[in-house]
């Protein structure tokens, strides 16, 4: 069901999530406002339809309104400003800034029933609740079966093996994505979007920390000056050095030249 965002801000307060992970804010005068109109009988809407008609959330005041204090209040400065409570949602968690508290969305992701809820039993919004809850299950359980279809090929890859350091015991490896799971659909299960690395350097490439050459080699942030000592020296025990070459599935340049333009820290 695509929102009409004009008619909604009738009874529901509307905001546009950023582009990334749904960083909003809530005008605290503009939630009064609702509160005065209809009590507690309105739903914050937060929504990037412009990615993709289904991106919002339709969440009840009733859920959220435990976290809306004054305490949680971004501190503002200057003349007029308004008082506002910022918050994010990454995969479906919602939290707001200065309160350590998270509310799980799922049920509210693109659900539109949610807008009709004074007309349902609590008996049938149970059910519509239950029933995104085990499809969204479902979904959890295929993403986890697909990881672990891709952590099998890309250690197979690279014959069990960190690329960097040949340590072999499984549980310290990761299948680390190239180009990152979030980032695009269509590489997430290829193999060759995969390096077999040691956890600790898979949070150093992850983060951008180190990247790859086109033929495997190691190298290290321009920001290299900014780090601590310690990473400094770790760091450098990594620059130039060689990557063990993939067995059956070759790295795609693509997807390095990906990790090196969007996460590398340049």
């Amino acid at each position: 069901m695509a929102l009409d965002l004009k008619e909604l801000e009738r009874k529901n307060y509307v905001r546009k999530g950023g582009a990334s992970d749904y960083f909003f804010d809530l005008n605290k005068n503009m939630v009064d406002g609702y509160k005065n109109k209809f009590g507690e009988d309105f739903n914050i809407i937060i929504h990037n339809i412009e990615e993709n008609p289904l991106n919002y959330y339709i969440i009840p005041y009733s859920i959220i309104k435990y976290i809306l204090t004054d305490e949680n209040l971004n501190q503002s400065t200057g003349r007029n400003r308004a008082q506002r409570w910022i918050g994010v949602i990454k995969h479906h968690q919602l939290q707001i800034r200065n309160c350590p508290v998270y509310i799980d969305l799922s049920v509210y992701y693109g659900n539109p029933l949610i807008l009709n809820h004074e007309k349902i039993s609590n008996r049938e919004l149970e059910s519509i609740e239950n029933e995104y809850a085990i499809e969204n299950k479902r979904a959890e359980i295929m993403v986890r079966v697909k990881q672990s279809v891709f952590r099998k090929k890309v250690l197979d890859n690279f014959s069990g093996k960190c690329c960097l350091t040949t340590i072999k015991e499984p549980e310290l490896l990761l299948a680390s994505h190239i180009v990152p799971w979030s980032d695009k659909v269509e590489s997430r299960l290829d193999p060759s979007n995969g390096l077999c690395l040691f956890a600790s350097f898979d949070k150093l490439f992850d983060q951008g920390f180190i990247s790859f050459t086109n033929t495997l080699k190691v190298i290290i942030t321009p920001k290299f000056s900014d780090c601590s000592i310690p990473l400094q020296s770790l760091l450098l025990t990594l620059k130039d050095k060689s990557a063990l070459q993939p067995k059956k599935h070759a790295i795609k340049n693509e997807y390095l030249e990906y990790h090196r333009d969007i996460v590398f820290k340049k």
